[in-house]
């Protein structure tokens, strides 16, 4: 695996436009003579999603290589921010990686970087992650799940509810729940049948943390999390254990 560039976001203009690329790396990328521009795909590293990137130079002058097709999408799907750090590396394969990672902490003065996912939901990616902190009602009653993420339950027509399987990314066991939306008026979609039973068996409580994600094969896993310490300001976030 060899390493094409690695740049930290300092620039408004690599989040809102179209992201700079080192000129050092442009033979890496290999645009054929009289091109402009290479379309590539990129794996990222830490959700598996193939993504497609386009490499453009201008014809005249400096070429000042930029990936424009697909970098918005990127920097929305993984919430990308000022200060954030992107690493494209290519393997010996010849495919590309990609990866973004957030300065969380710092240890004796060096910056810990980790591998961050993405808090938004696109569907039209085909892939789903939904997180959300734990109140009250999620606790004594039922779950309630984002509206935007019901395409991704594929609730049959006339129907109100589905059940599905999800695996806990802990402890593997196999749980099913029930999606439920209302007949008339605001869907307001939640999880009913199987929520209890999880919340007793994993001991949640307030102010932990659940993410629910599609895979890309389709099945469902869910992940619950609790604050457990903070460093320099930082929470850091645990997997839950079953009692």
């Amino acid at each position: 695996m060899t390493l094409v560039f690695e740049k930290k976001i300092i620039k408004k203009t690599d989040l809102k436009h179209r992201f700079a690329v080192p000129m050092k790396s442009l033979p890496t990328f290999k645009i054929m003579s009289g091109h402009q521009y290479v379309d590539f795909k990129a794996k990222d590293v830490k959700d598996d999603i193939i993504r497609v990137f386009r490499l453009y130079t201008r014809k005249n002058g400096h070429p000042k290589p930029v990936l424009t097709t697909g970098w918005r999408d990127y920097v929305n799907h993984k919430e990308i921010k000022l200060g954030d750090k992107i690493t494209i590396r290519r393997n010996e394969d010849g495919t590309f990686s990609i990866q973004a990672e957030r300065n969380q902490i710092k240890l004796f003065g060096s910056p810990i970087w980790s591998n961050f996912l993405l808090a938004k939901l696109k569907l039209s990616d085909g892939n789903l992650q939904h997180k959300k902190k734990i109140n009250k009602t999620d606790l004594t009653h039922r779950f309630a799940v984002p509206v935007k993420s019901l395409p991704a339950f594929k609730i049959m027509s006339g129907h109100q509810y589905v059940d599905f399987k999800a695996k806990d990314v802990k402890d593997d066991i196999i749980w099913v729940f029930r999606l439920y939306t209302r007949k008339n008026g605001h869907p307001k979609p939640v999880l009913t049948t199987g929520w209890r039973d999880y919340v007793n068996h994993k001991e949640i409580k307030l102010g932990d943390k659940i993410t629910i994600r599609l895979n890309e094969d389709g099945t469902f896993c869910i992940q619950a999390e609790r604050k457990q310490i903070k460093l320099f300001g930082g929470p850091i976030w645990f997997n839950l254990c079953a009692k």
